[in-house]
């Protein structure tokens, strides 16, 4: 009777442990552990994560639903996303230290600072979304469309620095070409924030996300290369460069 018991005891115990198992994976905690983390494979993961890891990486993934302290602590740990955070890390920090060193003097360091503080935002969005997005399907969301809107804003700045320089010597035409810049990176901006498809992974999203950008892209080249051809074609040159 003692060993039957101890037996249904072990029973018991077993259970209990294959049910801790099964809800460790639900959350997708389950997996080998690997240092301080656990890491699961894709189909330990929740459902709402799989369909937005899309399934070509199998595994290495960080469990959801932890604290954001625990995705603080993965920074120093080796996963699926390491190389990805610590590559927009870096460059986050690169452009923080070109935009605290550059001086605000100068006929181009205003559009030079502009430049690093559209890469700061856009590697720095970066670096959140691939650091933070296992937490939750709304943090995944929110996160991914920041990502985007920093791609945005460092073609906005990117393209403000150079129209900046480029129409050095054409106040009108300068302030034309940045406006136009800020203008159009608002609204795409706007959209990126406002439309749900930008916040979620799928071929449709993907299509119009690319598409958003190329339109976008495209004006601004059609903006500025129009104006550079009534400049050339009026004689005046276009910065102090083409003039000397």
């Amino acid at each position: 009777m003692a060993v039957l018991e101890g037996l249904g005891g072990y029973g018991a115990l077993e259970g209990h442990a294959m049910e801790t198992q099964e809800t460790g994976r639900e959350l997708g905690g389950g997996g080998p552990r690997e240092g301080r983390h656990s890491y699961a494979r894709i189909e330990d993961m929740p459902q709402w994560f799989q369909e937005k890891a899309g399934g070509c990486i199998l595994r290495g993934y960080r469990p959801c639903h932890q604290t954001y302290s625990f995705y603080l602590r993965s920074l120093l740990s080796l996963h699926n996303e390491t190389i990805n955070i610590w590559t927009h890390v870096v460059g986050a920090l690169f452009f923080l230290w070109q935009a605290l060193a550059m001086p605000f003097v100068g006929d181009f360091n205003s559009f030079l600072l502009l430049f690093a503080v559209g890469g700061l935002l856009c590697f720095g969005a970066s670096s959140l979304f691939h650091l933070l997005l296992p937490h939750g399907p709304r943090a995944y969301g929110i996160l991914l469309k920041a990502d985007y809107a920093g791609v945005v804003i460092m073609i906005a700045a990117t393209c403000a620095t150079l129209y900046g320089v480029l129409f050095h010597c054409h106040s009108s035409a300068q302030l034309a070409a940045v406006l136009a810049v800020s203008i159009l990176g608002v609204l795409l901006s706007t959209m990126i924030t406002t439309l749900a498809c930008f916040g979620r992974p799928s071929q449709q999203a993907t299509a119009i996300r690319v598409l958003c950008f190329i339109i976008y892209r495209s004006a601004l080249a059609w903006d500025v290369g129009r104006t550079a051809l009534d400049l050339a074609a009026s004689g005046s040159p276009t910065s102090t460069f083409t003039s000397q």
